[in-house]
């Protein structure tokens, strides 16, 4: 009689498969990072934890530096214990930003927090904020932390949302009305209602459904940042370049995006960039990356104590391009007249290749007798550039 085992080989390549598969996975909350926020940013945690232990940061001299600024003596006991503050930091801590006129600086910042613990992160915020009002909304807790500060949980998840409010600006020729929806300050039902929104984004309105930005979460670098051009160039709405009748909207920029991952690898840190172009800037971002900085060019540059080097190769064809398609080309050339030239006879007169290097850099900082402020003086050695 014949005995077959499990086939234990075959449920080890499927348990490890699935394990790779997580390890590469988005992390569920970034689907309430609203599609249309101009900027993200990501600190995956588990990550960096493989590199860097917390009690190396919470040990270190600046960080109890910081916490020394802190005057009220039990927030700094909950900055040295913030490791039991409930947090998630075996995933990614994401901030957003949100175009919105009634924040200051025209944006809504938002940070999203995993929790691990809640009740950790209750027990934690009663200790910072002794004075703290905890408020039910279904399945959400809120509370107003000082004047710039509301925050919002579930069992898995906190929100931080800014509430500095618009300084209202007067200084307009509409008979005094203030632009905007500045204020002096944002009510809390406002507030409330804008934490709601935070917990609510659907699926059609989260950035999950872009494709570029989930290839950038799943290939896990340890800091990821995300810039979406559309929405940051329509915030332009008004500016000067609108009134002079330039192409700073619409198809120009439309999925027009910068994606970047930083890691930190045995002492260095290395980076990968992409840069999105709309479907009308195709031509144009072909042609900007048809060509690498000149190699001949780079190795003239002086490499003894050598600092740091950048090169880079910007094709003068391109640039006249995008002169085209913002309809800047004739201003361009309207200006450059006065002085008896043109677009093409400046485009003509160089390579579009360019680098620089620093040489010989060192930084010291020295005690005022006088006073118990540092200052930093900056000592720079060599610093050449062809173009």
């Amino acid at each position: 009689m014949k005995i077959q085992t499990p086939g234990y080989g075959r449920i080890f390549i499927v348990l490890l498969a699935v394990f790779l598969s997580a390890c590469n996975s988005m992390p569920d909350h970034a689907r309430y990072i609203p599609k249309d926020a101009v900027v993200a940013a990501g600190i995956n945690l588990r990550s960096l934890s493989k590199k860097i232990a917390w009690n190396v940061i919470t040990g270190s001299k600046l960080f109890k530096e910081m916490q020394a600024r802190i005057p009220e003596k039990n927030a700094k006991d909950a900055v040295s214990g913030i490791e039991k503050a409930g947090f998630d930091f075996a995933n990614t801590f994401y901030v957003y930003v949100k175009s919105d006129n009634r924040f200051k600086g025209g944006n809504r910042i938002t940070g999203l927090a995993p929790l691990s613990d809640a009740a950790e992160w209750e027990t934690y915020l009663k200790t910072v904020f002794p004075k703290v009002t905890i408020q039910q909304h279904g399945d959400i807790k809120e509370a107003s932390l000082g004047k710039d500060m509301y925050v919002g949980w579930n069992k898995n998840l906190l929100i931080v949302i800014n509430v500095l409010p618009a300084v209202p600006d007067y200084n307009t020729s509409s008979g005094g009305e203030s632009k905007g929806q500045g204020q002096s300050e944002l009510d809390m039902t406002t507030i409330s209602a804008e934490m709601e929104n935070a917990f609510k984004v659907t699926k059609e309105n989260s950035i999950i459904g872009n494709s570029r930005f989930v290839s950038l979460e799943k290939e896990g670098h340890d800091v990821t940042f995300w810039l979406n051009y559309e929405q940051l160039i329509g915030q332009m709405s008004g500016s000067l370049a609108e009134k002079m009748s330039l192409s700073v909207t619409g198809e120009i920029w439309k999925d027009a995006a910068f994606a970047a991952g930083v890691d930190f690898v045995k002492g260095k840190i290395t980076g990968d960039m992409h840069y999105y172009v709309s479907d009308a800037m195709k031509e144009i971002g072909v042609e900007m990356g048809a060509a690498n900085a000149d190699k001949d060019m780079i190795e003239r540059m002086p490499g003894d104590n050598m600092d740091m080097m950048f090169a880079m190769h910007l094709s003068p064809k391109a640039i006249k391009l995008l002169l085209e398609k913002m309809n800047m080309l004739g201003l361009a050339n309207l200006g450059l007249s006065t002085q008896g030239s043109s677009v093409d006879g400046v485009l003509d007169a160089f390579t579009g290749d360019m680098t620089f290097a620093m040489n010989d850099f060192s930084l010291k900082s020295e005690k005022v007798v006088d006073s118990f402020r540092k200052r930093l003086i900056l000592r720079y050695g060599v610093f050449k550039g062809f173009m």
